[in-house]
Formats: structure tokens, sequence, C-alpha cells
């Protein structure tokens, strides 16, 4: 009985692998830009702390998409959303 009942919790874990969305790519894709911002920070220097910005920017948006992929059931949604999220952000940075 109770080996029947682990297997059962192994397959149910199963189902809750981390998936390939929108806001997986744009976080790597941000990670890679703060990570030639750290190699090319500039002539005054400003590439550091723009560095350290995207770092946290893209660590809290690869959480909010582990947070989403756990409670949301369907991908569908979850990339409606990011790239909902990701359009607010470029409006934002371009308009600065």
């Amino acid at each position: 009985m109770k080996s029947k009942t682990f297997i059962l919790n192994i397959k149910m874990i199963d189902k809750k692998k981390y998936k390939l969305t929108v806001g997986n790519t744009t976080s790597a894709i941000g990670l890679i830009i703060g990570i030639y911002f750290v190699l090319n920070p500039g002539y005054e220097g400003w590439g550091y702390a723009f560095a350290y910005v995207i770092f946290i920017a893209c660590t809290l948006y690869f959480l909010l998409d582990w947070l989403l992929q756990n409670v949301v059931p369907k991908h569908f949604y979850i990339n409606i959303t990011e790239v909902i999220i990701d359009i607010f952000i470029l409006i934002w940075y371009f308009n600065m």
C-alpha cells in the first residue's frame, strides 16, 4: 500500500515541471544584458549600477514566473500575462 502511494506522489510531482515561457526568455535575455554591462560599463561606469538593477529585476521576474507556473494551471494564460508585462516594460523604457 505504501509503495503505491509513493508512486502516485512521484507522478504528481512530475506534472509540475518548470516550462519555458515568455518570462523565462525575457529574464534570460535581461541577465545576458546585465552581464554585458558588467563587462563593458562604459566610460563613466554607469553600467555597473544598471547591471545591478537588471539583475534584481530579472530575479524578481523569474520569481514571478515561478509563482505563476505554480498557481495558474494553463501556460497560455501565463504567457499572455507575461507578454502584457513585457509590453508595459517596453512602453515605460522607451518613454523615459
